[in-house]
């Protein structure tokens, strides 16, 4: 069993197994069940175990089994989209609880097993992290969201607090780069629009494959883009993460960019290859609200069976 899968089946079970049965059977649904390919970002509740259901053990548990999925600084950025719904609230003055810190949910499909099919999420608002299992195998990871609203708090005297600086500060250091011809394939509109493109859709292999293309880069603006790649790639825990291998090497993976290029303008890029698709918009609230997403353009939520079975079958290598 690959390293991933393991500690995903050991983290799962331990918590179903700290649940008593109604919170059990609250937690855990059918892997057919559909309401398993419907994922979303959007605040509200959710099938599954609420966060503020569970006492201090066993919250203690569920972040175990998110960490098995997600790198040291994605977990960081997924600990602090649920804590920044505090943040949230006191922006838009609300006190009717649609807000909560609480409302995020875990929840398992069928009983984590090392050899049949299983699954699990653990998802709110701005946050939603789906992992599909096949044998002990992690066949799929995605989607993977994180959005930030607002996308940054400023102090009086300077400085912000920006829960995905990163992923912004990067891309634009990128389209920065590029030489006028190649910046000028790069955006694709004057526009940003008003949200990641995919939604929430269950495939996302349908948007443009326009921009400008890795091939077409000179070695310096080849190498952001690489930075780029892995900065999303690298949201994977180091034993998930295979399932992205060499996709920051495709030479036909294209960037693309809309919407203005000073900080603060609305702005959105978005990363295509065969294997991969990166989404990242701001244009909400005043370009003051974030939204990222990875996803598998060939199938995440809906893994394909043929690739799922040579995913288990030589370890993870799909």
């Amino acid at each position: 069993m690959a390293a991933g899968g393991a500690a995903m089946v050991a983290a799962a079970a331990e918590l179903l197994d700290g649940l008593d049965v109604a919170a059990r059977e609250g937690a855990l649904l059918a892997f057919d069940d559909p309401r398993r390919l419907r994922w979303s970002y959007l605040p509200g509740e959710r099938v599954g175990l609420p966060m503020r259901a569970m006492d201090g053990d066993q919250r203690l548990l569920a972040h175990r089994l998110l960490r098995t999925a997600l790198s040291l600084p994605a977990l960081a950025q997924a600990v602090t989209v649920g804590a920044w719904e505090t943040v949230l609230e006191a922006v838009e003055r609300r006190d009717d609880g649609r807000r909560d810190p609480g409302r995020y949910h875990v929840t398992i499909f069928d009983p984590p097993s090392a050899t049949g099919r299983w699954g699990w999420r653990f998802e709110g608002h701005h946050l939603s992290v789906s992992v599909t299992l096949q044998g002990g195998v992690v066949v799929a990871a995605t989607p993977l969201f994180l959005g930030a609203n607002p996308a940054r708090v400023s102090f009086e005297g300077g400085g912000t607090l920006r829960p995905l600086a990163v992923e912004e500060d990067l891309a634009r250091e990128l389209h920065a780069a590029l030489d006028g011809e190649r910046r000028a394939r790069a955006v694709v509109a004057a526009e940003a629009p008003a949200d990641i493109l995919s939604r929430m859709s269950v495939r996302a292999g349908d948007l443009p494959s326009d921009g400008v293309a890795a091939s077409d880069l000179d070695p310096a603006e080849r190498s952001l883009l690489r930075r780029l790649v892995r900065l999303y790639t690298g949201r994977l825990a180091p034993e998930v993460a295979p399932l992205f291998a060499g996709v920051e090497d495709d030479p036909a993976l294209r960037f693309a960019w809309a919407g203005g290029a000073e900080p603060g303008a609305p702005h959105y890029y978005r990363l295509l290859g065969e294997r991969l698709l990166v989404e990242y918009d701001c244009r909400q609230d005043g370009a003051n609200h974030v939204h990222t997403v990875v996803r598998d353009p060939r199938g995440d939520l809906d893994v394909d069976p043929l690739r799922a079975h040579v995913a288990a079958a030589h370890g993870g290598d799909a």
